[in-house]
């Protein structure tokens, strides 16, 4: 159960298409790659990497495991939603003006706009990350269906 003082908190959480978030992380994990782990691998090697550290609940062994982390993990717990709003991060303008009437106007800087990964979308990529991040793409498209 968790504290009132939590629960009287409005929470909210920003998602993404589970492919565009592993595509994009992939670039940037060999961008950032301090341990020489992600630098020399292919796009499903690194989803093979991926999976063992979700099965080995490995996300903290070392920085950055943390982003392999299913989405759904942050917002969802033993089947109870843990936020009272999710938001789509490719319509996040349109999202956050939809919260202002509760948060006031918000405005963010889009410092972070990574290289264009479209050339690892190929259906055997994409399939490989949606039976990974299955609960991801579920959550992903439900809140789709309904903005």
């Amino acid at each position: 159960m968790e504290p009132k003082s939590v629960r009287d908190y409005f929470k909210f959480t920003i998602i993404r298409d589970p492919f565009d978030r592993m595509a994009s992380d992939y670039l940037w994990q060999q961008r950032h790659d301090r341990h020489g782990i992600f630098r020399d691998l292919d796009f499903p090697s690194y989803l093979s990497f991926a999976k063992r550290i979700i099965e080995e609940q490995g996300f903290h062994q070392k920085p950055h495991f943390d982003h392999f982390r299913p989405m759904s993990d942050y917002c969802v717990h033993q089947n109870q939603l843990w936020v009272d709003d999710i938001l789509l991060l490719d319509r996040l303008d349109a999202e956050l003006a939809r919260l202002a009437p509760r948060l006031g106007q918000v405005n963010l800087d889009r410092a972070n706009r990574g290289p264009d990964f479209e050339f690892l979308r190929t259906s055997a990529n994409v399939r490989q990350v949606y039976e990974l991040y299955e609960a991801d793409k579920r959550l992903y498209d439900a809140i789709s269906s309904i903005s």
